[in-house]
């Protein structure tokens, strides 16, 4: 997820900094110019676990 929040500076000046959370084998938390490259252009990885368009459906299923 990318975005970036408003911050107060001394003297009152605002500044927009990104930010992009990534999720790992937990989440991580990039704040800043290194947060920008993470948000420029699309992308996409494939995920290893395998299909889990079943699992969904069974967790959607058992909503109804």
């Amino acid at each position: 997820m990318c975005g970036q929040f408003l911050r107060a500076q001394e003297g009152g000046k605002a500044e927009w900094t990104p930010f992009a959370t990534i999720k790992t084998s937990g989440y991580e938390q990039w704040i800043g110019a290194d947060a920008a490259r993470y948000c420029q252009g699309p992308s996409f990885i494939w995920d290893k676990e395998g299909d889990l368009s079943s699992s969904l459906q069974s967790r959607l299923d058992s909503l109804r």
